[in-house]
């Protein structure tokens, strides 16, 4: 039993797949994607789980029927993205040609150029909703809920390109994949040395157990602010994205950028940098008044028991 078994499941997933097209056309470029992008996701854990369950059925409306549709679009979007730029080639003793029949000719470059990328953004999208899913039903699979793939989907105090877009720019998923570690890393350098090691790690750990309370959950909300816009900036200086006409940033695929467009990301990258010194300042000062009310009260404290004594 593995993620896909028919053709048939192909086309629930993607129309475009003839109910003719055979399905060990592809399966290597499916169990490219699922060691590549599932697994480090979910876990072998739960993909076990799931497979298990599909094997001995699933509800139309239950939890894993949805996790599995879930899933399937995301290895489905990353496969096809790889395998559009061989689909239509034959390879022999006699080198490698282009498959075409009388009423058919292959797509062309710039069709299958635009192919590959929507679906690595769609397969992108719908690895996040997997991980949204998972993190609104962690009684029914509690196997992902203790698991360190689910430690690492919350190593940084941003989880999503949804929660990324609320405290900065609009971003696609796919550029979030790129961005997690480079977050982690501000929140490192930038946040730990501001709170100190104790006090860093319970913030940590209460997100990651999703247990914050009031306070800590306004205190991340400052952070989000603070470390978001240093980590695009960052990835802008190193990494190829672009912005799109709605002015949401998109992973570039390596193709060249127009002088226009590289205007727009170094204006982009000097705004996003004064905004987070500017948002860090004000974590600053938060901080600071905290720690001045908490010692006014340890002070208070301390003479109110002089007093009584």
């Amino acid at each position: 039993m593995a993620l896909f078994d028919t053709s048939k499941e192909l086309k629930s997933i993607n129309s475009a797949f003839a109910i003719s097209f055979e399905l060990d056309n592809i399966q290597s470029f499916l169990d490219e994607a699922t060691s590549k992008h599932l697994l480090p996701v979910i876990g072998e854990e739960t993909m076990d789980a799931l497979l298990e369950a599909k094997k001995t059925g699933l509800a139309p409306k239950s939890p894993q029927k949805k996790l599995l549709q879930l899933a399937q679009k995301a290895v489905l979007g990353f496969a096809f993205g790889e395998y559009s730029t061989f689909g239509a080639l034959q390879i022999q003793d006699a080198g490698i040609s282009v498959l075409s029949r009388d009423n058919f000719r292959p797509a062309s470059d710039a069709k299958m150029l635009e192919l590959r990328k929507q679906s690595i953004r769609s397969g992108f999208e719908a690895l996040e909703a997997v991980i949204t899913f998972l993190e609104a039903h962690l009684a029914e699979f509690s196997s992902y809920a203790s698991s360190n793939e689910r430690q690492q989907n919350r190593a940084s105090f941003i989880c999503s390109a949804a929660e990324f877009s609320k405290v900065c720019l609009p971003i696609h998923s796919s550029v979030f994949f790129g961005l997690k570690q480079e977050l982690v890393k501000q929140e490192h350098d930038t946040i730990y040395p501001l709170l100190g090691q104790s006090p860093f790690q319970a913030l940590k750990e209460a997100h990651q157990k999703s247990s914050c309370n009031d306070a800590q959950g306004r205190l991340i909300q400052q952070i989000q602010r603070v470390v978001a816009p240093f980590a695009l900036a960052e990835t802008i200086c190193y990494n190829g994205l672009l912005i799109d006409a709605s002015g949401c940033f998109q992973s570039n695929a390596g193709e060249p950028l127009s002088p226009s467009a590289e205007n727009r990301l170094q204006t982009a990258m000097l705004h996003l940098t004064s905004k987070g010194q500017a948002e860090l300042v004000r974590l600053q000062k938060t901080l600071k008044t905290v720690g001045n009310t908490q010692k006014q009260v340890r002070q208070t404290i301390q003479k109110s028991n002089v007093y009584f004594i």
